[in-house]
């Protein structure tokens, strides 16, 4: 789990009705709020793309299958459920659709860098599986986690023959 999904949760608690501030953040954290501005322009759009980025480019670093990718970062998503709930609560429809755009991105490079060492995907199937996971995931955190993560994994995992180059002409 990336430090800053951490010092997210610590934040929250210093809010009463547990949203994400960015003065406790900067506090937490220990950088300045321009600092933070500096880094992060846009405010909590930018933050929110930002660490969702590097949770899917650290979880690709982490294993070298994907099935243990998908299954570590589903565990890691629900740990911290209260965190990625109230960043979709904490933005507006444009906000939503402006990180839906940065996450799809990296998890597309992701998913391209993993299925170059395998038999290759081209990009437009690539994209189809992209959204269709991207769509599994953030149907479960705006429901709080609150099914089993294996019933997630389940719809994810259809996907993983057609990433690794499994195709009905072989």
């Amino acid at each position: 789990m990336s430090q800053e999904i951490k010092w997210i949760k610590q934040s929250m608690a210093f809010n009463k009705n547990n949203k994400i501030a960015i003065n406790n953040y900067c506090c937490v954290a220990n950088i300045s709020r321009l600092k933070f501005y500096n880094f992060f322009g846009s405010g909590l759009t930018g933050f929110f793309g930002y660490v969702l980025e590097r949770q899917i480019k650290s979880s690709f670093s982490k294993h070298n299958h994907i099935s243990k990718i998908f299954d570590s970062s589903l565990d890691e998503i629900a740990e911290y459920s209260d965190v990625y709930l109230q960043m979709f609560e904490q933005t507006t429809c444009a906000q939503h659709n402006e990180i839906r755009k940065k996450v799809r991105k990296a998890l597309f490079e992701a998913l391209k860098e993993y299925c170059f060492n395998k038999k290759g995907i081209s990009s437009t199937v690539l994209d189809s599986v992209v959204e269709n996971i991207y769509n599994d995931l953030f149907a479960w955190i705006v429901r709080g986690c609150e099914y089993d993560k294996n019933e997630v994994y389940r719809a994810i995992k259809v996907h993983f023959p057609i990433l690794h180059g499994h195709r009905c002409d072989d």
